[in-house]
Formats: structure tokens, C-alpha cells, sequence
């Protein structure tokens, strides 16, 4: 096997910019049947959006990184999202990534990826995200730089959620569905069409028992979650989004994400933290676990 090429590693790539369409942001919402009036009438973009615009400078360091022959053994670990800004329609984003850290184990490589978005006519950032992608069973045969730190106290996460609703920290349930045709929509909203999202045939013969729903589209259903739930419904709100992805659901699942009073390691006043842990409603295995948002007051 060929080990990673660490030499792309901390090199950042050119930048692109993209203006934050209404039509998009609006596709974007229906694909992950968001509710929200602000996203849904085209004020403001929903905020995990935010990758489809990076999507292909990360793209650049991961094929400069990643042997192509390891690229369909990937799987999407982590994601976390700090909002420096809303995402308001008109905006244009000038966007830029560059390859963090490459950490190997026995079950895999893991290779952390940084963008940037800033405002392309002030200059005032909006938008970073670290992609945490973990290759199953591949040694990459290299390190590079350390793992990327989302700010989540795991200790003070698993004594929160391990009660669920009985829990003194629980504050509300959001339920979900995953429609029929959910990977399809969300593949033309976010232009995602990874084959095991969308061939069904495919995602067997790689031993995932069918079509799985996009990771971020899950991500992007709690997101709403949050939204709703804890923010009035207003998407100014969300600061920052970290979630691990533990499982992948399939069309037709229910998503259950219970929300819990957080704790987070700043100590900033202006700020709230929630815990949040999202499951299969019929089964109760996880879906997304160490995962948080923090909400402006």
C-alpha cells in the first residue's frame, strides 16, 4: 500500500469564492426537510451548508494527500463548524483549505482537514470547519501535526447524556424522519454523489447492506433540531456545531436527538452550550455521540 504524501500536508491551497445563492439555500433546507421560515424563505442559509462551498478545495487536499486507491475506504468521522457569522444570501464567501494532521492506528488512518470562508469584500472570516475523514484499514504510514481539538469535555458529555430524559441536564426531544427518496434529494442539493448514498447495488458490494443517508444530511436534520428547539428558530443563533459520526441511518429511519444543558471549556457569558446525542428512534443505537452546539443568547 502507498503511505500518505505528508509533503501536501500544511500547504494551503488557492482560494475560490462562491456567493450564497437563495435557490441553493432553499433546495438545501427542502433535501433535509428543515422547517425553518428564515432558511425556508431564503433570508439566511442553512448552516451545513456551509461544506458545499469548501467542498472542493478539501477535495484538493485530500487527492494530494490520500493514495487514490484508498479513496473509497473513507468514512466521514467528525465534523465540527464555528459560525463566525451567519450565512445570509447575496454573501461571498472566499474559501481555502490546507491538511491539518494525519494520526495512524491499527483499524485505520485519520486525516484532519481545515477550510476557511471570509467575507470576500470585508475580509471578516465567517465560516472554519475541520473534516475528520478515518480510512478504514489503511496504514498511512505517516503522522503529521495534532489531532484536531473540538472542545468537548467527554467526561462532563457522559455523565450529562447517560440518564437520557431522566437525566437533571435534559431539556428537549426532536424527532425526524428519513424520507424514501432523502439521499437522492440531498445528493442534487449538496452535489454528494458518493455511489453508497445513492447505489444501492454499489453500497452492498462494500458491505453496507444498502443506500445510506449522507452523514452531513444527518448532521444538517440536528442542526434544524438545535435551531428550532433551542433557538427560537432563528439560525443567527447557532455559533458552532461538533458532532462524531457513530452510524449511518437509511431511508426510512426516524432520528431521535435529545438535547442537554452543556458546559463548554470558554467561559464566555454571550454563549450557550447543549449537548446533544441523536439515535435511531426504532432501535436506540447511536448516530451522532460527543456532539454539542453552542447558541448566541
Amino acid at each position: 500500500m502507498s503511505d500518505f504524501n505528508v509533503g501536501a500536508m500544511g500547504v494551503e491551497t488557492g482560494s475560490s469564492v462562491t456567493t450564497l445563492d437563495s435557490e441553493a439555500g432553499i433546495a438545501y433546507a427542502l433535501a433535509t426537510n428543515d422547517p425553518t421560515p428564515l432558511h425556508l424563505d431564503g433570508t439566511f442559509i442553512p448552516p451545513i451548508y456551509a461544506v458545499v462551498p469548501v467542498w472542493e478545495k478539501v477535495f484538493e487536499v485530500v487527492s494530494g494527500v490520500v493514495p487514490e486507491e484508498h479513496f473509497f475506504s473513507v468514512v466521514h468521522g467528525e465534523q465540527d463548524m464555528i459560525f463566525h457569522q451567519p450565512l445570509r444570501t447575496g454573501l461571498a464567501l472566499r474559501s481555502h483549505a490546507i491538511g491539518e494532521s494525519i494520526s495512524v492506528k491499527d483499524s485505520g488512518t485519520t486525516l484532519i482537514v481545515k477550510s476557511e470562508s471570509v467575507d470576500d469584500v470585508t475580509g471578516q472570516p465567517v465560516i472554519e470547519q475541520y473534516f475528520t475523514m478515518f480510512y478504514r484499514k489503511v496504514d498511512g504510514g505517516v503522522t503529521f501535526g495534532e489531532p484536531h481539538d473540538n472542545g468537548l469535555d467527554t467526561d462532563q458529555y457522559g455523565e450529562a447524556i447517560s440518564q437520557g430524559d431522566k437525566s437533571e441536564a435534559f431539556i428537549k426531544v426532536v424527532e425526524a424522519h428519513m424520507d424514501d427518496d432523502q439521499t437522492f434529494r440531498y445528493a442534487q442539493a449538496s452535489g454528494d454523489f458518493m455511489p453508497i448514498h445513492i447505489d444501492d447495488e454499489f453500497a452492498r458490494s462494500v458491505g453496507l447492506g444498502g443506500i445510506i443517508i449522507h452523514g452531513l444530511c444527518t448532521m444538517a436534520q440536528a442542526s434544524w433540531a438545535a435551531i428550532s428547539a433551542l433557538g427560537d428558530s432563528d439560525p443567527t443563533r447557532l455559533k458552532r456545531m461538533a458532532v462524531r459520526f457513530s452510524h449511518p441511518l437509511r431511508p426510512g429511519d426516524d432520528l431521535t436527538t435529545t438535547f442537554f444543558i452543556g458546559s463548554g471549556k470558554g467561559s464566555d457569558s454571550e454563549i450557550e452550550t447543549y449537548y446533544l446525542v441523536s439515535k435511531r428512534s426504532s432501535d436506540d443505537e447511536i448516530i451522532l455521540t460527543n456532539s454539542y452546539v453552542e447558541l448566541g443568547k
